[in-house]
């Protein structure tokens, strides 16, 4: 079969399949049960001879490696293995870098200890160099969360960890929204795809929350209520599909094929209480949620959720150029209908938000302008008329948030302004501005409103930027009862140092409610940002 030397070959730990990489004839082969194969020869990408290879299992059915020849090019392939034998395998090319002029002749490929997305490239040649490069695996997924609690951690603080992959996708996931409300424990997800996704907690992932947060046991009607132990991965397909409480898992010994995965799913999930954090194959495999509805009617790719406070409405947009494209739907949580079609911005919305007594919902849109809708309701109709539609800032508009206390609420734009406003509540609803915050030193990306006291209506609004920084503005509105009028003035509170900020643009900013913080002397913000990092500040209140 080989016409050249066989300089070296690479041999993967799969389960059921081993794999030769034959250099210089490029050659591919796969032995199953040590009966070797042919599949596919390497496209000739090396103009000269092939010096060294080197590849890493990923997963079970995910292989990467490097090839590099005497030209000094070497090049990233990605081999999806066959999920059964006699199944085909899938080469790409996913990158080529140029290191020189002389021969490579030795490579390595590793994860990072602790970190499996992340992979180091290590390369030698006759240049008398080492060459180290680092790439990123992009994981199209959706994560949960959460402080993992033990006895002893009330002393040393609290150590946040991941403890569930609800969802593994095949599309960049662009927004996700919590369906907030007593006895809801879903979410709805929206990625480069026109169908928004809902994902339903399995009893697994509650029992373990708990524990991970020492809550007392489920209560005996929320058990009863969720019987979705777990869900399983299509290994052809992007949904997920449950497992139920009563449901029979067979052993995969039970067929002689112990070690063989199907095309059903990949590998089978099995649901499991965690006691302790669960390490990366267990959240890859066995943390699932089921999908349990798909929202159909947008024209493009989602780009925008928000729920409301009592969980009853969703609201979505998408990506659009015209509008009839950006119209806000609205859904009915339960039974997923569509109760609204909002049109009113002629470029893409690019966030939403619903006001703290869901009275009104609040849109902000690439056209530089904003809208605010009323929610009314009369017995089982509900109808959503327009309040105020105005340019609000020069630039594209990329966040709002509702003061907590009120009607008031603010916006932040690419024209490097936050700007305060209230709805002015008379007969016939208007919106004025009250305040203006100083030019910021870049974009503003991102901004939220915290309330501190509503008595005294003052509160925090956290400011995030495209060059990653966050400060925080206290803000005071003052009402004049006689008048109907309001005002509002801010001063910066603090301005987070920078080592503890992003070094990309700064995507969402979130306030944990006062209800849900531990302590009341101190309050919790989380940010996520373009360099794929999420952080959590401890805000001490006391100042105030």
């Amino acid at each position: 079969m080989h016409q050249t030397k066989l300089c070296l070959a690479v041999v993967s730990p799969a389960s059921y399949c081993n794999v030769l990489l034959c250099l210089n004839v490029s050659y591919f082969l796969v032995a199953s049960s040590l009966q070797w194969r042919l599949v596919m020869q390497l496209p000739q990408l090396h103009k000269k001879g092939v010096t060294c290879i080197t590849g890493i299992m990923v997963s079970l059915t995910d292989t990467i490696f490097a090839s590099s020849s005497s030209d000094g090019a070497v090049h990233l392939w990605e081999l999806i293995l066959p999920c059964s034998p006699g199944g085909e395998c899938k080469l790409s090319c996913f990158e080529s870098l140029s290191v020189g002029s002389k021969p490579m002749v030795a490579l390595s490929l590793a994860e990072l200890p602790g970190n499996s997305e992340h992979i180091t490239l290590a390369m030698g040649g006759l240049d008398n160099k080492i060459h180290m490069y680092w790439g990123k695996r992009t994981g199209k997924t959706t994560r949960v969360f959460a402080p993992w609690k033990t006895e002893a951690s009330h002393l040393d603080g609290q150590s946040w960890h991941e403890i569930s992959r609800p969802q593994v996708h095949g599309h960049d996931i662009n927004c996700v929204a919590i369906i907030e409300g007593k006895g809801n424990q879903r979410f709805v997800c929206g990625a480069d795809e026109k169908v928004a996704r809902v994902f339903e907690a399995p009893l697994s992932f509650l029992k373990t929350l708990n524990r991970a947060t020492l809550q007392s046991d489920i209560p005996e009607d929320l058990q009863m209520g969720v019987q979705i132990l777990g869900a399983n991965m299509s290994a052809l397909g992007l949904s997920q599909k449950p497992i139920y409480v009563n449901a029979v898992h067979e052993s995969p010994g039970a067929n002689g094929n112990d070690s063989i995965d199907t095309l059903e799913s990949v590998p089978d999930a099995i649901p499991v209480v965690f006691t302790e954090p669960p390490i990366e194959d267990q959240l890859a495999y066995h943390t699932l949620w089921p999908e349990s509805h798909k929202l159909y009617g947008h024209g493009n790719e989602l780009f925008s959720l928000c729920c409301d406070h009592g969980g009853k409405l969703v609201a979505s947009s998408c990506k659009a150029q015209s509008q009839s494209v950006a119209e806000i739907w609205l859904w009915e949580v339960g039974s997923w209908k569509t109760v609204g079609r909002l049109q009113s911005h002629t470029l893409t919305v690019t966030q939403m938000e619903f006001s703290r007594d869901d009275t009104m919902l609040l849109a902000v849109s690439r056209d530089r302008q904003f809208s605010v809708f009323s929610i009314q309701r009369t017995g089982d109709e509900i109808s959503f008329p327009a309040v105020a539609k105005q340019e609000g800032h020069k630039r594209i508009i990329w966040s709002c948030s509702w003061n907590p206390s009120g009607h008031d609420f603010a916006t932040g734009s690419r024209d490097k302004t936050v700007k305060i406003w209230t709805v002015v509540d008379s007969k016939d609803p208007w919106v004025k501005q009250i305040a203006t915050l100083p030019q910021f030193s870049s974009s503003v990306t991102a901004v939220s409103w915290f309330g501190i006291d509503r008595q005294r209506d003052n509160g925090l609004v956290a400011v995030g930027m495209e060059n990653g920084l966050i400060e925080l503005w206290s803000i005071t509105v003052r009402r004049n009862i006689d008048s109907g009028g309001s005002s509002a003035s801010a001063a910066l509170a603090i301005r987070l140092d920078p080592t503890m900020c992003h070094v990309s643009p700064v995507n969402r900013l979130s306030w944990r409610s006062r209800e849900k913080s531990e302590d009341s002397r101190s309050v919790q913000l989380a940010s996520c940002g373009a360099d794929h990092c999420v952080r959590i500040f401890e805000v001490n209140l006391s100042y105030n």
